[in-house]
């Protein structure tokens, strides 16, 4: 489910939430019904001729009285994009380069509406646990696993240079994301809250660049990885029917390693090169 919130949401979600929230709301493990193991699921498949592309997915809910599991896989592939045949021509472009036999091969393409390099793969993988021992408490733990393929920048590749390709390779490399999560609430109804909730997360990305011009040997990799990790302590506490009043606490770090590489291609030498960002957290 996605919700939108406009206005500032700061006090709630945090300090990026001063102009508005988009609330993402993942799928919750749930318990039986009627004294039965609760056992539901659901597929999809679907194809599209724009780009070709072959998407699946499917989900499972298992539910016991105390305990509930939900897991969840999607797939996505899609081939390069075709643009309109109306617009300008200085959005074509007719070309593309190969490697062939050691040696940058500028490729005249059948169809020059068609964009290469645009395609790419993508897949998603979730696993919750939910344990609720009585009414009070709610414990769940969540793993997020998303990885995408390598894939090209097409607006780099569309570039020229005395009068051909600027670029024989502008990719990005694959794009990764963990997250492991644990969240627990508690309804306390006491003199200082009503609802407690705690969000332990830790999270770590992936991101790299690869290019190298036309002819050339050097191939420069940048490679940026983050390990995130919050602690979220929020409460709730109701007076009367009118005032509710929302107050916690929050703390965030962001480890920041960036990498830069030069690689000839030929002989396989690595040697430093300019990284994107500067160590820091």
């Amino acid at each position: 489910n996605t919700e939108v919130l406009f206005g500032p949401g700061s006090v709630i979600y945090g300090s990026d939430a001063i102009g508005g929230v988009m609330s993402f709301q993942t799928l919750t493990p749930q318990f039986f019904v009627d004294d039965k193991p609760l056992i539901t699921g659901k597929a999809l498949t679907r194809y599209a001729s724009a780009n070709q592309e072959k998407t699946g997915h499917f989900d499972i809910n298992v539910g016991w009285e105390k305990w509930a599991l939900v897991t969840s896989f999607s797939s996505w592939d899609y081939d390069h994009l075709r643009q309109g045949s109306n617009g300008p021509e200085d959005y074509l472009k007719d070309y593309f380069v190969q490697r062939q036999d050691s040696t940058d091969v500028v490729i005249t393409q059948e169809d020059p509406l068609l964009q290469i390099p645009t395609a790419y793969s993508q897949m998603n993988f979730m696993q919750k646990v939910r344990f609720k021992p009585n009414e009070a408490w709610d414990f769940q733990y969540g793993f997020h696993y998303s990885e995408t393929s390598p894939y090209g920048r097409y607006d780099r590749h569309n570039r020229v240079r005395n009068g051909t390709a600027r670029y024989a390779e502008w990719n990005y490399g694959p794009q990764k994301w963990m997250m492991n999560n644990l969240n627990i609430a508690h309804e306390g109804k006491n003199t200082f809250y009503d609802q407690m909730t705690l969000r332990l997360a830790q999270q770590s990305f992936e991101e790299s660049r690869i290019d190298r011009s036309l002819n050339r040997e050097d191939r420069s990799t940048q490679i940026e990885n983050v390990e995130a990790y919050s602690v979220n302590l929020d409460f709730t506490k109701a007076f009367g029917s009118r005032h509710t009043l929302f107050f916690g606490a929050e703390y965030v770090l962001n480890d920041i390693t960036s990498e830069g590489l030069i690689t000839n291609i030929s002989t396989g030498e690595v040697q430093k090169g300019a990284s994107r960002y500067p160590q820091s957290d």
